[in-house]
């Protein structure tokens, strides 16, 4: 019974992706709370998260990245299902950025694994006659190690060219992912005309992401803001896995996904004007804005199917900061909110945190995913005083 649910889970999980003509389509699940909140595939243009789990969605955003980022994060796909309640996919990764040079690589998550493994439930191992002899977990783990680069912050850092003034940067990246899915266990009757049964496979992604900075938004002194476009290429070369035989391969998920967002900031320094009294030195340290308005939309291709994210997300005084989303799959007939909420807290940009909490709630579904992340952001040089 207990493999049938397995079964069925799987169904059910590539049904939301509307086709199943790809192998490990887990690897399309965004681990990213706070991305996750701008619409279940959000933030392939959102520079501003600085978690490194946000480069799943676009590996450009590295160039972007300034001092040592760690976070991981754990999502529950079906926590309202009984006896799929134990299907987990954890995720850790750790990233370094310096002078628009940025890059990631696979942490210990809480599976134990390194970078993202899917985890599809503890089921019954038996022999060829039906006894049980252990319990087992079909997995799936992804290791990334991923690079990018800001071309102008880099130029401008090491031969002092472009000028620092232009208000517009482009920032590229490389993706390269290493995938392990262990679906059959070693020793059972299923696995016994295997010579391995573990499924080995490459998996690449290419990113490139555009930033304007307007000198002046909404004709005020105390408010700012930025625009970025971003693409996001995923397998350009038809990755595949293969478990026995490289000529019987199974074709990686493949295809294109595209990003518009905008943030507008209004300055603390604001409140000075409305409260002619108030003194905002004592919030300099810990906030730099009274309130953000950060808005997404993302379009991905599949090649077998599409589908549509946008979301919006306000922040309060750089600490609280809630998200509403919208995703649809029509091909899957998948369509529904995200809700997410975050609490953040940085000191001068020495130090930063966040922790993020997100659900799905989708129409004529019961189960309602749920996913959260924490990430920290630390920047060395900056402390010592050395940029």
């Amino acid at each position: 019974m207990r493999f049938l649910l397995i079964c069925l889970l799987m169904i059910l999980s590539l049904s939301m992706f509307a086709i199943s003509n790809y192998a490990c389509i887990s690897t399309l699940n965004n681990p990213s709370a706070a991305d996750y909140g701008f619409g279940v595939e959000g933030g392939t243009a959102n520079i501003w998260n600085v978690n490194p789990l946000s480069a799943w969605s676009n590996p450009a955003k590295l160039g972007y990245m300034d001092g040592f980022s760690y976070g991981f994060s754990i999502y529950q796909p079906f926590p309202d299902v009984t006896n799929l309640d134990d299907v987990y996919r954890k995720s850790s990764y750790m990233s370094y950025g310096w002078n628009g040079i940025g890059f990631m690589l696979p942490m210990v998550n809480f599976s134990g694994k390194f970078g993202t493994t899917q985890e599809w439930g503890k089921q019954d191992n038996v022999d060829e006659v039906g006894q049980i002899i252990g319990i087992f977990t079909p997995e799936e783990t992804a290791m990334d190690f991923a690079f990018g680069a800001n071309i102008l912050e880099i130029l401008h850092a090491f031969y002092n060219h472009p000028p620092r003034h232009l208000n517009y940067d482009i920032s590229v990246g490389f993706n390269l992912t290493s995938i392990k899915s262990e679906l059959v266990p070693e020793f059972c009757g299923a696995s016994e005309s295997l010579s391995d049964p573990t499924g080995n496979g490459m998996s690449t992604n290419i990113g490139i992401l555009a930033r304007y900075t307007p000198s002046k938004i909404l004709n005020s002194s105390f408010t700012s803001g930025e625009f970025t476009a971003g693409l996001n290429l995923l397998n350009p070369f038809s990755s595949t896995i293969y478990y026995t035989d490289k000529d019987q391969a199974d074709l990686l998920p493949t295809g294109n996904k595209l990003g518009l967002a905008g943030r507008i900031n209004l300055d603390r320094k604001w409140l000075e004007t409305v409260f002619q009294n108030a003194d905002t030195s004592l919030l300099a340290s810990f906030c730099d804005y009274v309130v953000s308005v950060t808005g997404t939309i993302d379009y991905a291709d599949y090649k077998y199917w599409q589908t549509h994210s946008m979301g919006i997300e306000v922040t309060l005084l750089d600490i609280l900061s809630y998200r509403l989303g919208h995703y649809s799959d029509e091909k899957g007939g998948l369509n529904g909110l995200t809700a997410s909420i975050g609490l953040g807290f940085h000191y001068k940009n020495y130090f930063r945190c966040q922790f993020n909490l997100s659900g799905f709630v989708a129409d004529g579904y019961a189960n309602t995913p749920a996913i959260m992340d924490f990430g920290i952001n630390l920047n060395l040089i900056k402390m010592l005083g050395f940029s």
